[in-house]
This record gives C-alpha cells, structure tokens and sequence, in this order.
C-alpha cells in the first residue's frame, strides 16, 4: 500500500512524504518539505499540497510523473489558517474551508495543463457580527458523489452550511443549526442510508442527522470519551469501514479511538476504545483493505498502523511506526511507480 502522509512540522527534513509499506517494513517513494502542510488531497495523479499560515494561505498542486511527484503550480487563498480542501474531478474544482478566517472557497483547475485557474467563489460563513474575527470558523467541506452539493462545518458558529454547486461555483448558501457549544469539526455523508456523521471538537460526541431531500433532523448524539475520563479532550475526525458496519473516531486529549458499530438503520453502538498508540490523534484512514487503520498523531510525530479485526472491527497495538514531523494528514492512495 502507499500512504500519502503529512504534518506541520516546519523544520523537519520532509514535511510531506509518501511511503509504501506491507504493515511490517516501509520505504519511503518520495518526500518533500512543504511549509505547514497540513492537509492534502489527491486525485488522478494530481496531489494538492496546503500550507496553514495565520495570514493568507497557499497551495501547490504536483504531479505524479516518473515515480515522484513533481510541482506544477503554486496559488495563494487570502483567508487564513486554511485547513481542508477536496478536490472535485467532474467539477475540475478545488474547494477549501478557512478555519482562521472563517471562509470557504471554490478555484478551477485544468487537470491537462496541471495549473489553477481562477476563485470562482469565495465567501465568509455568518452575517453581521458574526463575520468578526474567531466568530466564524470553517473547518471543513464536502461534496456528495454527484458533486452537485457541498456541505461546509463551522466550528465556531455550530453550523452545517450546505451549497449548491454550479459551474464550480458555491451558490445558494442555506445552513442547519446544531447545539450551541458543541464545536462541529468534521463529518461524513452517508449518501446510501441518508445519514450524516459529525464528529464535534468541544463536545466530544458523534452527532447522527438524517439527511433527506425535505431538510436535515437531528436524530441521536454519541459520546465519544470513555466515562471515567477526566481532563480536556477534543473530538478530531472519523471514519468509517468499507462495508459501513464500523465507525472509528478520535479523541485528542484521552488520545483514543472510539469504535462504534453501525446498524442497518444508521444508529451506533459503542464497541471499544482504544489507545492511539502516540498523543493526538489528528487524522485516521482504514488503509490495506481495511486490515490496518491509520493514526496521525500530531504531538508525537508519527503515524502508526493499528491492526484490524476484519470480524469484530476490534483494534491492536500499533504494528507500524512511520516518523514524521507534526503529523496531520495520512490517506492511502494509488500512485504507482513506473
């Protein structure tokens, strides 16, 4: 398998990496040193490459050509601490979410050429005072399958904001109101049960919505932290199985991940909790056909392959240690070398 990992580590000798791996020895294909690089986002062969800076932020898109990817183009986004991007290969658009600044953004691309085009869109989530600096805080966004919707967190405001996308454009901004206080991060959207799974940075719950063509319900909350935790803890992300039977969250602080099975109708049970293998879990991806998930954990500086039950979706002690630097970011990708 070859993972694309990165993380925000500044002066370390790569930033960005991406390592092939069996789960018991690794090497590294090709590596680079991105200022805070984050995030990241791949598709067809084109790897997008942020840097979360305070003040404006860039982008480097890269191409996989001869075994290594290679920079193409580089475009700068004014909003700042830019934190999430996807890219939408049938829109040919690269969308993102600013936490610092509290916009989201929507900028062409021409996959032929390898270079960005224009910002198509670009706006802040809130009116009035709401807009004020630390009020509004995009944290991620979305697409459905079709790409013709985009669901957007805001974290600060408590807000679903759902988009409607034409031509690349964000238009027709509506937004659903959660709990205040809850601090929603990130989710998924179960398309084929018509659920959508939030994962909260200050509640520490999983929030299950259904989400039907008549509007958003909200229908159960989750915690995620084991109940004789005491001390801070942040929800960070999840994700989910092939099949869709099991859930995984992470838990920054308790430094765990939360295990939940998933029913037909979309509820979940709690199954486990389990340790991380390091301290704060930024980012998790189910990797190698799901035999192994994969935990960023951002203040040890490593990513670390936990084994997988493929029957009871029980996780063990980390059988991979992957070094790097402020790790955020890890996804299994399919570039091969030639």
């Amino acid at each position: 398998m070859n993972l694309l990992i990165s993380g925000y580590g500044v002066s370390a000798p790569r930033s960005t990496a991406l390592i092939q791996t069996d789960g018991k020895i690794s090497r590294t294909v090709w590596e680079d040193n991105i200022d805070a690089a984050s995030y990241a986002a791949f598709s067809d062969g084109l790897l997008f490459v942020i840097s979360e800076w305070e003040q404006g932020s860039a982008i480097r898109l890269l191409k996989w050509e001869s075994g290594a990817f290679h920079f193409r183009d580089e475009i700068r986004v004014p909003g700042g601490s830019l934190c999430h991007i996807t890219y939408l290969p049938g829109q040919k658009v690269l969308l993102g979410a600013c936490y610092g600044s509290g916009e989201v953004f929507s900028i062409a691309v021409d996959p032929e050429a390898v270079v960005f085009g224009k910002i198509l869109t670009y706006q802040k989530q809130g009116k009035g005072e709401e807009c004020s600096f630390g009020h509004t805080r995009a944290h991620m966004i979305r697409a459905n399958a079709q790409e013709t919707i985009a669901i957007s967190t805001n974290i600060a405001l408590d807000r679903l904001y759902l988009y409607r996308i034409n031509e690349g454009k964000l238009e027709d901004e509506s937004y659903f109101q959660l709990p205040k206080g809850i601090g929603p991060r990130h989710f998924v959207w179960r398309e084929d049960i018509n659920k959508i799974y939030v994962v909260t940075e200050y509640s520490n719950e999983i929030i299950l919505l259904n989400a039907e063509k008549s509007g958003v319900l909200l229908l159960e909350r989750y915690l995620t932290l084991q109940d004789d935790f005491e001390g801070e803890s942040y929800g960070s992300t999840l994700v989910f199985s092939a099949d869709g039977k099991e859930l995984y969250a992470g838990n920054r602080g308790e430094d765990t991940i939360v295990h939940f099975h998933v029913s037909s109708d979309g509820s979940l049970s709690k199954a486990g909790s389990y340790s991380c293998g390091g301290c704060w879990p930024r980012d998790l991806a189910l990797v190698d056909h799901d035999r192994f998930l994969a935990v960023a954990n951002q203040k040890t500086n490593t990513v670390q392959l936990l084994p997988r039950n493929s029957y009871t979706g029980a996780l063990g002690t980390s059988a991979m240690t992957i070094p790097l630097a402020g790790a955020s970011f890890v996804s299994e990708i399919n570039a091969q070398e030639e």
